[in-house]
């Protein structure tokens, strides 16, 4: 039987019809007969087991989790970049679950020789999320398999709406600001660029890298219409910005604040995501951090 949301999403012409960064990849020989207790190293997998019904299998987490809630109470086996091998061959895992970076590859290595089944997951574009959640809910027959379908068909509908809802009117030109000293925008491949295309509307960044390092001048020029604010510095005042009188989205009081785990996350909380940026960007009267 065809898998109905992939022929959607084949329908929708939207970014998740890109093939994934990476394919997914088992490092090990090795593989679980039955997974009951899962390490994951990236936030975005352990919300990804969460949305599947699958979290009460982690039984560890990188540092960098914090969500859903009670995550905190989970230990801690480092980083997305410095996976700690000795930590997690201690909780022993039937599953140890990564995203590819060159950072953390020599862990995972190490730990698919020492016979931890160890898998790899697409996790830094849009498309990655739809990936994601078909290979992982079918390492889980039966239940995870079915919430996948579940999942990516909400995904769907949801990116549906948004696309009809996006006829016709005109999108803002948007600066996506990751980092004020130096400054770093979003650039074109970038997560957050592809949540501004589905939107339909345009990122101040046309060329260059998915995270730019951009000059104050640069941003001037740029005139975006509409900042968002994802450094998490989120208090009233925070932000440099009142500096910057001649910027459109400072005149106009549009520069907000977003979460990064939602902005930043290829994850079942595109939607989360979705939705803020669609409030922010169309809606009038949204709370802005600048003075």
């Amino acid at each position: 039987m065809p898998n109905l949301a992939c022929i959607a999403l084949l329908a929708l012409g939207s970014p998740v019809d890109d093939p994934p960064s990476v394919p997914p990849q088992w490092l090990s020989s090795a593989r679980p007969k039955v997974i009951a207790r899962v390490v994951t190293v990236a936030p975005s997998l352990t919300e990804l087991l969460y949305g599947l019904g699958l979290y009460d299998r982690v039984v560890a987490v990188s540092r960098y989790d914090d969500y859903p809630a009670g995550v905190e109470k989970l230990p801690r086996v480092g980083g997305f970049l410095d996976p700690n091998v000795e930590a997690i061959v201690g909780l022993r895992p039937d599953l140890v679950l990564a995203v590819p970076n060159q950072g953390n590859r020599p862990a995972l290595d190490r730990l698919a020789r020492l016979g931890v089944p160890v898998y790899v997951v697409p996790g830094n574009t849009f498309a990655d999320v739809f990936v994601a959640i078909r290979v992982v809910g079918a390492l889980f027959p039966g239940e995870g398999a079915k919430a996948a379908v579940r999942l990516e068909a909400e995904l769907v509908a949801e990116l549906r709406r948004i696309e009809e809802a996006r006829v016709g009117r005109s999108g803002p030109k948007v600066a996506v600001v990751y980092g004020y000293e130096p400054l770093i925008l979003a650039g074109p491949g970038s997560f957050a660029d592809t949540m501004l295309e589905v939107l339909g509307a345009q990122n101040l960044v046309q060329t260059g890298s998915a995270y730019p390092q951009y000059s104050a001048e640069a941003l001037v020029r740029g005139a975006p219409e509409v900042i968002l604010d994802a450094t998490e510095a989120h208090g009233v005042g925070a932000a440099p910005w009142a500096r910057f009188t001649d910027l459109p989205a400072v005149r106009a009081g549009r520069v907000h604040a977003v979460p990064l785990g939602s902005l930043l996350r290829p994850g079942p909380r595109l939607l989360e995501g979705l939705r803020l940026l669609e409030r922010l960007l169309y809606s009038a009267g949204s709370k802005s951090i600048s003075k």
